[in-house]
């Protein structure tokens, strides 16, 4: 075997910030390819012949977050076997390739980040092909049913330590739960929920944070926030008793499903919201997000005052005034927008939580309040500002009377 080889040694401080060739066509493409879901029904096929037929060579925007600039897509078989059969040229040790993120050099973990990169789908020719055979034994149906057992076994145990939590003072608020109910099925959807509802059943989570993603926009980097999608008369009908089996499922199984509105979806503005409240069995609870509800130029204040009986979760966003104006003047993506710095903590955007915290004491409200923003961390210290978060929403708290459980 060829003599180990340390690719994150050789690339350490290479970094990528604009691709280095212009591109040769204007081709947008209608996927985002590092949607990870658009795989999960198999290949874009319809998507990949068109890319073939308009832009065989196309340059893909990068993934939410990323430093890099984005990667090159082949979709022709002969251009696909002459890059292959070129590591010399096209090269995924020297960071060409699609695998390849090295992220701001100031958040590298000291041992993960290396061993993240230096893996077998980075390297080239020999080194690739040497490895692989190192590994194909411990790829044989037996050994992978006996692994596949293990892990299980495993799994378990680790959930069934859960309760660990406890220890460190820790509880699961909840999480996102991003589905597909407008193309799947209610059972197909059941049976996708189901190692995260065991996950969140163990972990003692008071609730899934649910949210239809089928046609999002949200993470698209070409998409206006514009174009998000969006249901007629006859689709929404189908879809309100799809979501309304579903809360019931999850009611029965003691994890409440709570509705989370957003931005480049299909439930994205307040009328959205009603209609889905107003339409829905009582089941389908919500989580309210102020940042998106103003974002889209909603109330929360009359989401609260309406729909305090389906409340159970909350997310406390706050909103960057002008950078909101900018993002809908120039329609920007939504990723763009956030990266601009259209969301921050509360306490240091433009909403007013006090009458919003005066409702849910007159409410009895009892649930998660979270302290929430999706922002470019490079720009805003993830720690520091749920620092400020914390602290302005305590003191709001108090202001409106409200009692703040603490562990």
């Amino acid at each position: 075997m060829s003599s180990p080889l340390s690719i994150s040694r050789e690339i350490a401080n290479s970094t990528f910030n604009e691709r280095q060739h212009p591109a040769a066509h204007d081709f947008k493409t209608t996927i985002n390819l590092t949607d990870l879901d658009l795989f999960t029904k198999g290949q874009p096929l319809k998507e990949f012949k068109e890319m073939r037929d308009q832009a065989p060579v196309f340059w893909h925007p990068p993934m939410v977050g990323d430093i890099e600039p984005g990667f090159w897509s082949l979709t022709n078989h002969a251009d696909i076997l002459k890059v292959s059969s070129d590591p010399s040229t096209f090269s995924s040790q020297m960071g060409t390739g699609t695998m390849m993120t090295l992220g701001r050099e100031d958040r590298r973990h000291p041992k993960l980040w290396r061993s993240a990169i230096d893996h077998m789908l980075n390297l080239d020719g020999s080194f690739h092909l040497d490895l692989r055979k190192e590994h194909m034994p411990f790829f044989k149906p037996n050994f992978i049913s006996e692994l596949q057992s293990k892990v299980s076994i495993k799994v378990t145990q680790l959930l069934d330590e859960a309760e660990k939590l406890n220890e460190f003072n820790l509880n699961l608020c909840s999480g996102w739960y991003g589905a597909n109910l407008r193309t799947n099925s209610v059972n197909e959807e059941k049976n996708l929920i189901q190692e995260q509802l065991k996950l969140f059943k163990d972990c003692n989570s008071p609730c899934m944070v649910f949210a239809e993603v089928s046609g999002s926009i949200q993470g698209d980097p070409n998409r206006k926030l514009s174009t998000r999608p969006q249901m007629d008369l006859e689709e929404s009908k189908k879809y309100y008793e799809k979501i309304s089996e579903m809360g019931k499922y999850l009611e029965d199984e003691g994890m409440p499903l709570a509705y989370h509105h957003h931005m480049g979806t299909v439930i994205e503005t307040e009328e959205d919201t009603v209609r889905l409240l107003e339409n829905t069995h009582d089941s389908v609870k919500l989580t309210l997000d102020t940042g998106h509800m103003l974002f889209a130029q909603g109330e929360s204040l009359k989401i609260l005052n309406d729909f305090s009986e389906r409340l159970i979760h909350m997310h406390c966003k706050d909103i960057r005034k002008s950078v909101l104006e900018k993002s809908l003047k120039e329609d920007l993506s939504f990723r763009g927008a956030f990266l601009e710095g259209a969301f921050t903590v509360p306490g240091d955007g433009c909403i007013d939580y006090k009458p919003l915290f005066d409702v849910l004491k007159e409410k009895n409200y009892s649930g998660w309040l979270v302290v929430e923003a999706e922002q470019d961390p490079s720009k805003a210290n993830p720690f520091e500002y749920a620092k400020i978060g914390y602290k302005y929403l305590t003191g709001t708290l108090k202001k409106s009377n409200l009692e703040v459980f603490q562990n």
